[in-house]
């Protein structure tokens, strides 16, 4: 089984499904897209940007879930939740992201806004740039606009990024 997350989280798990030797797969925002993974067997955790997380037991959003796996975790660990999250950054590396949303934006300004931000992560160049904000910088790993095509029915959702 694999493991699944929205487009909009951060991409540390990928790095842990690459130690695991477990396939990742990245979906469009929305809970929907982990459905079919889940019901074909390709995904046995799941977790989006709203801190929710699923595992195949349920096709849904599981609260108590995500806090018996911490407990479960931190049991047999016998570490602090910091101790554990320092452990994870020290083997696979520390990510950051952002998200921003908009909220009452003028239709017209909204569609140059996504416009320009489309052509500016869609260039080459920008995945390579550095930025500093104190002392620390910052590198552009990943930033992309894509079509997400189901794994199991071959649906496709335009535009996703």
């Amino acid at each position: 089984h694999g493991f699944a997350r929205s487009m909009a989280t951060s991409s540390a798990l990928e790095r842990v499904g690459k130690v695991m030797k477990v396939p990742v797969y990245e979906t469009p925002v929305g809970w929907k897209f982990f459905g079919n993974l889940i019901d074909s067997g390709r995904c046995s955790l799941c977790g989006e940007e709203s801190f929710a997380t699923g595992s195949d037991h349920i096709r849904d959003k599981d609260g108590l879930w995500a806090v018996l796996a911490w407990l479960s975790i931190i049991a047999a660990r016998k570490q602090t939740v910091e101790e554990i999250v320092r452990d994870h950054w020290a083997r696979f590396g520390r990510n950051y992201y952002c998200r921003f949303d908009y909220e009452e934006v003028e239709p017209r300004a909204a569609f140059f806004m996504m416009r320009d931000l489309e052509a500016t992560i869609t260039d080459k160049s920008f995945a390579s740039q550095q930025f500093a904000v104190g002392n620390h910088f910052y590198s552009v790993d990943k930033a992309d606009s894509y079509d997400y095509t189901d794994p199991v029915d071959g649906s496709v959702t335009k535009r996703q990024g």
